[in-house]
């Protein structure tokens, strides 16, 4: 399963085993404190779309 990160991953297209890596991905960013405020993220998703 390849994605970019300019791509948005649409879950209902993985396999079960797929999801559970994706998830695992990101409970090791947690963990490691490779985290975003929320309003960052909003604010970049609001910038992306000229909202």
């Amino acid at each position: 399963m390849e994605k970019s990160k300019d791509k948005i991953l649409d879950i209902s297209s993985l396999t079960e085993e797929q999801l559970n890596m994706e998830l695992e991905k990101g409970y090791a960013d947690l963990k490691a404190g490779r985290t975003r405020p929320a309003s960052e993220v909003f604010a970049d998703i609001q910038r992306g779309y000229n909202l």
